[in-house]
């Protein structure tokens, strides 16, 4: 028999040529029934097929072989399937059999790829994994503010870092009306501190504030009510000055002169009951200091509410910023304004605590301008662990519930303390110094010279180093504000508390280092997570490609370089699996394609992603 006899024909002569699905379709219908013919003539090209193609050359692929004619894609294989059932020649049959082999093969080898991608791939994150957050050091506070702050945390379930913070920004705020310490620089230093407490929605953060604040908001009550008794004095007095000024005037020369003096200056007006605020705009900020309590508190549970809103809009942040910097310095707020004139507001204090969420974290705590003016070293952050789902309803017990009556106790003791004011300075604080012992100073300074030589370009602290140069500060600061919430009649700090608040400042050390790293990205990680969240938020199609990032991507990928470069990085972190053959994507052919993973461990990880960069 010639290689022309015994070869049948597909039925497709004398119709339109079909392409596409219609042709695939119909040339593999046909080839069913042909597979008795098929096998004979695959048999029959063991004698004539190269060596290259021994991976086909076997009777015993045949029916791998014809099974595998059912995986090619029919945009791009009808073609060849009807060809390989109409060819006459066997010099044809040969070619496409060993072209369709290495096509079978190919395509095996995608849907085996794609097959682990579905069910087993597992993306990998694009940053290093920051480890947990440690537990905090509630002995390192004393008996009473320490046990406060683990009840609170244990009674209502809060994490504990968030409890601890709640109770030491108001240990802070009482501290800073009547205390300064005198650190190593010889100075005296406002017992100001600056906290930052990031936790999930649900995670109980007005919970611990609203127990550790309850003697604040007694004090608040104290003030509105002698508020409103000292207004209406203040009313009547200035209606009589008023009067008699008016009487004044009507007196000529020498006598106007001496009714003046005898009348004196007008009565000053009661300062007004503010003294916690939760988003002040730098302008509100300084009134609140000029008429209201010359010490305040800046405390929110909405911390998104303050850094996205006016006071820290790309206008005023670093206005706002270089306010809160000198004040936690201990520094002079100047205004000059054409309404207001010109005045200096000194010896005023603001403690501050602010609740933000991790949705927003990285954004403010990895702000170029708030860490370029240094704000973030003279801030004590923390970010635990959410205890969502661990849960369970218990009943607090009564140790819990009487540290906590405790803390109370003491607190509305401390804010009883009238406030010393200075004379001379329109209202401003004079609080006592404490300078350190002997003992102190030198456990102040053996700590100083252990961060220092952790400083250099690759010691462990060099990441953190602004922050880790104002640490000694921190500590001196926190051991006077503990010192003065156990002992508030004592003059000078002693040892024994620099020693206790040691432990907290390693805490705060691993914590800062930990947050640094989490915001701490090169531009190609940040650009790759820009593709990667849009690739799954908007891009609707299996595969992606270079072109389509470029064309369509975000905006700060659309250069061919660094879209290939996102990709690849992607492709790394096994986001995205490359394509061993050409894709058509959107209508279009391209050679350099992946393919986007979209399993359930990509979602879960994606999800973290999108916390970040919504």
């Amino acid at each position: 028999m010639s290689e022309k006899e015994g070869a049948p024909r597909l039925a497709v002569e004398g119709q339109p040529k079909e392409s596409g699905t219609e042709l695939y379709d119909a040339s593999r219908s046909q080839l069913l029934h042909r597979k008795a013919f098929l096998r004979q003539q695959f048999r029959a090209l063991l004698l004539v097929l190269p060596p290259h193609a021994d991976a086909v050359a076997t009777e015993a692929h045949f029916d791998s072989f014809f099974e595998g004619l059912a995986l090619l894609p029919a945009h791009e294989d009808g073609e060849l399937l009807a060809l390989f059932a109409e060819e006459p020649t066997l010099e044809g049959r040969r070619t496409n059999t060993y072209t369709l082999s290495k096509r079978i093969e190919a395509r095996r080898n995608q849907l085996k790829f794609a097959s682990k991608e579905v069910s087993t791939v597992e993306p990998q994150p694009l940053r290093r994994p920051s480890p947990a957050a440690k537990a905090f050091p509630f002995e390192a506070l004393g008996i009473i503010l320490g046990d406060a702050a683990k009840a609170i945390a244990e009674a209502h379930q809060v994490p504990d870092s968030i409890a601890a913070h709640s109770v030491m920004a108001a240990a802070s705020y009482c501290a800073q009306a009547h205390v300064n310490v005198i650190g190593l620089k010889g100075t005296p230093s406002p017992t100001s501190e600056f906290f930052i407490s990031i936790a999930e929605s649900g995670d109980r953060k007005s919970t611990a504030d609203e127990i550790a604040l309850r003697p604040l908001v007694r004090f608040e009550a104290r003030l509105r009510a002698q508020y409103d008794e000292d207004q209406f004095a203040y009313e009547r007095e200035k209606e009589c000055y008023d009067s008699n000024y008016k009487k004044c005037l009507d007196q000529q020369g020498a006598a106007r002169e001496q009714a003046f003096e005898n009348l004196g200056k007008p009565p000053p007006p009661p300062r007004s009951a503010i003294v916690r605020t939760e988003e002040p705009t730098y302008d509100g900020l300084v009134r609140n200091l000029r008429e209201g309590m010359p010490s305040q508190a800046l405390f929110t549970d909405e911390g998104g509410n303050f850094f996205g809103g006016h006071a820290m809009n790309k206008d005023n942040r670093m206005r706002t910023g270089a306010a809160l910097n000198k004040l936690w310095d201990g520094g002079t707020i100047t205004r000059s304004r054409a309404s207001e004139g010109t005045y200096a507001l000194p010896y005023r204090r603001v403690s501050s605590h602010i609740m933000i969420q991790p949705v927003i974290a990285p954004g403010i705590i990895g702000d170029p301008t708030l860490n370029g003016i240094g704000l973030f070293s003279r801030v004590l952050v923390v970010f635990p662990a959410s205890l969502a789902g661990t849960r369970l309803y218990k009943k607090p017990s009564e140790s819990a519930l009487a540290a906590i009556q405790r803390h109370e106790n003491r607190m509305d003791y401390l804010l009883s303390l009238p406030m010393p004011l200075r004379e001379g300075t329109d209202g401003g604080l004079d609080p006592r110094d404490l300078s350190l012992s002997l003992q102190a100073e030198a456990l102040a300074i053996k700590f100083h010279d252990e961060v220092e030589q952790q400083l250099s370009g690759d010691g462990h602290l060099a990441p953190i180093k602004a922050w880790a140069s104002k640490a000694t500060e921190h500590a001196i600061r926190l051991a006077a504000i503990t010192q003065f919430f156990d002992e508030p009649t004592l003059t000078g700090l002693g040892a024994s508390h620099i020693e206790r608040i040691l432990p907290l400042m390693h805490f705060y050390k691993d914590e800062v280092l930990r947050l640094a790293n989490m915001v701490s990205v090169s531009p190609e990680i940040e650009q790759a997570e820009a593709v990667l969240l849009w690739l799954h938020n908007r891009w609707p199609h299996e595969y992606v490609s270079p072109r389509d990032i470029v064309q369509r991507g975000p905006n700060k990928v659309r250069e061919t370089k660094l879209a290939r470069k996102a990709l690849q990085l992607l492709a790394e972190h096994e986001w995205l699996i490359k394509s061993d053959t050409p894709q058509v994507i959107a209508g279009q052919k391209t050679k350099e394609a992946y393919q986007v993973v979209r399993t359930e461990a990509a979602e879960n990880l994606l999800q973290q992603l999108n916390l970040r960069q919504m």
